[in-house]
């Protein structure tokens, strides 16, 4: 059985040093929640990328997970952007989807919207995340769409590792 930890990263870390160690253990272990926060954590970390330069990065560390753009379904009171930090200008055409499932089925899963590997790429140059556009907790979320309400703990967490203070770390619980 393995436990989740969240430890205090070493002072000598970069933030991209403890985001690259967040996403390469989270997508080890095939866990969407923390893969999504440590993709914000790296984003975080460079300002200057986007979607296509994470799934770039992605590809060269040879993790499961791989990103695809999709044309989403927005009501009124969200809007598509890049993240709340970032300096590159993204003007967003799709929502970035994380396929957090082993390299075979994730790759499966981007060619079952897009034609090439390489016209999705070129896609996520225009992706970003979905944002309500203003503090109000009532969404109009889509039919159909998979709602999943955190709690509080849970928020903070993702926050805390979206902004590259907590490295996430799994251990083997030993029964003894």
């Amino acid at each position: 059985m393995l436990s989740i930890k969240y430890i205090d990263p070493e002072p000598s870390l970069t933030s991209n040093e403890i985001a690259i160690h967040n996403l390469s253990v989270a997508d080890k272990h095939l866990d969407l929640s923390l893969f999504i926060a440590s993709a914000n954590g790296w984003l975080d970390a460079n300002k200057d990328k986007n979607y296509q330069d994470l799934e770039k990065m992605l590809r060269q560390l040879k993790l499961n997970t791989h990103l695809y753009a999709k044309t989403p379904e927005l009501n009124n009171n969200m809007t598509l952007g890049l993240s709340k930090n970032s300096t590159k200008l993204n003007n967003c055409k799709y929502e970035c989807i994380f396929s957090c499932r082993p390299a075979e089925h994730a790759l499966r899963e981007v060619l079952s919207y897009w034609p090439s590997y390489e016209s999705n790429l070129e896609a996520l140059s225009e992706a970003g995340m979905i944002f309500v556009k203003d503090d109000s907790t009532e969404i109009d979320i889509p039919e159909g769409d998979k709602l999943v309400k955190f709690n509080e703990k849970s928020i903070n967490i993702f926050e805390l590792i979206g902004t590259n203070k907590k490295k996430i770390i799994f251990e083997e619980l030993t029964v003894e």
